[in-house]
């Protein structure tokens, strides 16, 4: 792989060449923003489509490379994750929203909201679509929980991929749980995704975090909240526990 200075002259290169090819200059350039390609299908395609491509696939290395350097790589890497997982249906979830310095994306399972610089999709600072607050739970009904970081999840997800005591169908699809239990009685307080407990444990590796799930009659199907002490939170629903 070229180095980064190399990658951001052939980005600026393929990027000055496109934009004087194109007839709204405007359009193409929220593309490049949001990071939109297959552009053949649209009614003012000037035939770079390919370079277009290209341009933004050097674009996205661009931005992995800053993260990471950042150490934040993991935190983009999550944040991209569930925005990704939303579909047409939710065009509003498909851009993270920003609000008194955080940034938080969020699908139907995972809510992830950073206070750091994250180089995202993001909609406008004035989009208010997100309620996030109604997501946060009441500090008084929760109980601290120990769960495996983020070296232990991977290792867990490994060894239990095709074992049936972790493992069930969801909407025909295999998922990987991971039981959250009591440590001293073991019984099971919750059941989570190990593939978005990953992302979240990735948003969250190198801080110092505390791990909460609801607590009371309800427990067997509450979700799992994060804090770090930086002021970064987020929020993973539950599976069902048969």
């Amino acid at each position: 792989m070229a180095n980064i200075k190399t990658i951001e002259k052939a980005y600026n290169v393929i990027y000055d060449y496109v934009m004087n090819k194109c007839e709204n200059k405007e359009y193409y350039e929220a593309c490049v923003k949001h990071g939109i390609t297959n552009l053949k299908n649209s009614s003012i395609y000037f035939g770079t489509n390919d370079l277009f491509d290209v341009m933004i696939e050097l674009k996205e290395e661009i931005a992995k490379n800053v993260a990471e350097s950042k150490g934040s790589g993991g935190l983009r890497k999550a944040m991209l994750n569930v925005l990704k997982r939303n579909d047409d249906s939710r065009p509003q979830l498909k851009k993270a929203y920003v609000e008194d310095g955080y940034t938080m994306v969020c699908d139907s399972y995972v809510f992830i909201r950073t206070n750091r610089e994250v180089d995202v999709p993001k909609h406008d600072k004035d989009a208010t679509w997100l309620h996030w607050k109604a997501l946060m739970p009441n500090a008084n009904e929760m109980q601290e929980v120990q769960i495996p970081n983020l070296k232990q999840m991977k290792e867990f997800v490994k060894l239990n991929a095709k074992n049936e005591r972790y493992n069930t169908k969801v909407y025909g699809k295999n998922v990987t749980f991971y039981d959250i239990t009591d440590s001293e009685t073991g019984e099971v307080l919750t059941r989570i995704n190990t593939k978005l407990l990953l992302d979240v444990l990735e948003a969250f590796d190198g801080t110092t975090y505390s791990i909460y799930i609801g607590n009371g009659s309800r427990s067997r199907t509450s979700a799992v909240y994060f804090e770090n002490t930086d002021g970064e939170s987020a929020l993973i629903c539950p599976m069902r526990v048969e």
